[in-house]
């Protein structure tokens, strides 16, 4: 009886694969390999990496500046991934652009990675220095607040013309920032800190590109965001840097386009708080 049993568990061997099912394991085998292959080969591989960075719209900024600031950003990237860190096709286009922006004080960077091995930057510059006076002294200051050198001449001139609201200002030209300061200017001068020189310079361009045309710029402080904007009939516009400025601009088009003849402003015309406009 147990010899039976022992029949019955006895399990014959498998027969050996048929050749078509050799042929179907080989293929699979060949096919995987391919997959894995394709997969290294769109992204592993430096195929799709960014090796060329095509600049528009400049003229200040350097293209190589520009590029070593691409490449910084890309390869700074936190996380581990599979593909390289300049692969094209997982670069965050609105995060560069955003990051550009900041790095290259500019007014728009638009990014194109739609192009094989090339990432082309579309970019609005924004001007990078500004007129500073004091009393009787005019000087280029640069971004990072220190007096580079005195106006020539013709400079100054154009400036006291374009003070004296004879010259027009354009959203692209070097704001004139006036501030009477106790101490003479020389050039290597620290005027103010970058980020207050960036703040002038961005005030400045976004209230011309709203519509007030103006002749320059004082501001009350070092420690305030108040400014006043000496507008194109030579009085004050009292604004606040540190709110809405387009919103500003419009209350202050508004009272121009609304004002009565006669009207006439002797002092100031204050436009800080919303929906009210003060007039001395």
């Amino acid at each position: 009886m147990a010899v039976l049993d022992q029949r019955q568990n006895f399990r014959k061997p498998e027969p050996p694969p048929s050749k078509e099912e050799r042929i179907r394991i080989v293929f699979k085998i060949l096919g995987s390999i391919a997959l894995l292959g394709w997969l290294y080969v769109f992204f592993m591989s430096d195929l799709f990496s960014i090796t060329d960075i095509r600049v528009q719209g400049t003229k200040a900024l350097d293209a190589t500046d520009v590029s070593r600031e691409v490449y910084a950003i890309l390869d700074s990237r936190s996380g581990w991934r599979p593909w390289p860190a300049r692969h094209s096709w997982f670069i965050d286009t609105k995060k560069l652009s955003d990051e550009l922006k900041q790095r290259l004080f500019a007014v728009s960077v638009v990014v194109d990675n739609s192009h094989l091995n090339i990432l082309r930057l579309i970019i609005e510059e924004r001007t990078n220095k500004l007129i500073f006076y004091s009393h009787q002294q005019y000087f280029w200051v640069d971004l990072q607040g220190i007096a580079t050198a005195e106006l020539s001449d013709a400079e100054k001139k154009d400036a006291q013309l374009k003070i004296l609201g004879q010259h027009s200002y354009s959203a692209n030209d070097p704001p004139i920032i006036h501030q009477d300061l106790d101490e003479q200017i020389a050039a290597g001068y620290v005027v103010n800190t970058s980020d207050q020189i960036k703040s002038w310079i961005q005030t400045a361009s976004t209230i011309s590109k709203n519509g007030l045309t103006f002749r320059e710029i004082e501001p009350q402080s070092t420690s305030t965001a108040a400014i006043r904007v000496i507008s194109s009939d030579g009085y004050p516009v009292l604004m606040d840097s540190a709110l809405d400025i387009p919103a500003q601009v419009q209350a202050f088009l508004a009272f121009e386009k609304a004002k009565t003849t006669g009207l006439k402003v002797s002092e100031y015309v204050d436009v800080r708080i919303p929906g009210r406009i003060y007039i001395k």
